[in-house]
């Protein structure tokens, strides 16, 4: 999962720190997008997507996302781990 500042980085290949705050919170809004546990691949394409048609000199930032798409897609979410197993308790010692 991308995180929100790699997602602001891309857009910011166009825009300014601020307004790329603003294009980003439009877009999440306009694709239903939350992004509290990060970027799928799939939620950047929806995002490069919708400033492609609505952006006006977007295709550097266009760009740019479809790139951190690309990176994405071979990640996966982290699988949880299976709890470990315990090792055979020792024997104690025989006494003599």
């Amino acid at each position: 999962m991308a995180t929100k500042k790699k997602v602001l980085d891309a857009l910011r290949a166009r825009y300014d720190y601020y307004a790329s705050e603003a294009v980003l919170i439009e877009l999440m809004e306009a694709n239903r997008i939350s992004g509290e546990d990060g970027f799928s691949e799939r939620d950047i394409k929806k995002i490069a997507e919708a400033l492609a048609r609505a952006g006006v000199r977007a295709e550097n930032a266009v760009t740019a996302l479809n790139e951190l798409a690309e990176a994405e897609k071979g990640k996966a979410a982290p699988a949880k781990k299976a709890p470990a197993k315990k090792a055979p308790a020792k024997k104690a010692a025989a006494k003599k």
